[in-house]
């Protein structure tokens, strides 16, 4: 049976994580059929061996992608372009190995979002912020966000979804070939541009941090590299949106610099 709903896996030397990713996902409870794609990026500290394991299990409820060669070094997150071209179904729903979800309702519920009102493009929701050093929590967005978000949002407003909390209509995404850009904000870009963004307050993921391998504990200590992300990113908006948006994206260009300054300053 083909599913309605793929779950992207991605993961990279994350074994003492990845079951908690892989079991938050397999509990959940749907009235429709979905698998899991998982691209490891040739992990070096057993995680793959974790991931044969629940393949062997599960069997065609997981297909498994183990590469040799790590996909990310040469060309960033543009692997993620042959995962989704593997899927199946309408909806995606986005997860990494050192993440995981905590409501076993999560998917039937964003689903539920998207087909019972067309405007919405994709699905998001608040989540926990978890310290893997010392297993503190607090809640990824702690103000009260609008309900429904769009381009000038995801522009200006910062980072607000935690690529756990994705679920959108798969033919919305189309990944570029950008090694200097991250696509959790590609993803929330194009979905803002084909629709309106739905956010629920209530709490269905945890997001980790200071984990080894997540993407936060390689920025933590460069924040250079960061901004020049962000920036690759505008840049990106401008070329694809042949300006439309140059107003928001000039915006934010002037939130980057004002960081940079005060960073230089020693004011942040």
């Amino acid at each position: 049976m083909l599913a309605k709903l793929s779950v992207c896996l991605i993961t990279y030397n994350q074994k003492d994580y990845v079951e908690n990713a892989l079991d938050g996902i397999l509990m959940q409870k749907t009235t429709f059929p979905f698998k899991v794609f998982i691209h490891d990026d040739a992990s070096t500290d057993g995680t793959a061996e974790i991931l044969r394991r629940y393949k062997e299990k599960h069997g065609e409820k997981i297909h498994l992608i183990i590469r040799e060669e790590n996909e990310f070094s040469k060309n960033g997150f543009y692997f993620f372009k042959d995962l989704i071209e593997r899927t199946e179904g309408e909806y995606l729903a986005i997860c990494e190995g050192d993440d995981y979800w905590i409501d076993s309702s999560k998917l039937e519920k964003q689903v539920g979002i998207l087909q019972g009102n067309e405007k919405y493009s994709m699905s998001i929701h608040n989540a926990l912020r978890e310290n893997v050093v010392n297993g503190e929590r607090s809640s990824f967005n702690k103000k009260k966000l609008p309900q429904e978000m769009g381009v000038r949002d995801v522009l200006l407003r910062g980072w607000f979804a935690p690529t756990a909390s994705f679920v959108f209509r798969k033919e919305n995404v189309v990944i570029p070939k950008m090694p200097g850009v991250n696509m959790d904000i590609v993803m929330l870009y194009q979905n803002a541009t084909k629709g309106i963004i739905h956010y629920s307050e209530g709490i269905s993921s945890v997001y980790r941090y200071s984990a080894l391998g997540s993407l936060s504990e390689r920025y933590r200590d460069d924040r250079s590299a960061l901004y020049k992300k962000k920036l690759a990113f505008l840049r990106y908006v401008d070329r694809s949106s042949k300006g439309r948006y140059v107003i928001y994206s000039f915006l934010a260009r002037m939130k980057i610099f004002a960081a940079i300054v005060l960073r230089a300053l020693g004011l942040r």
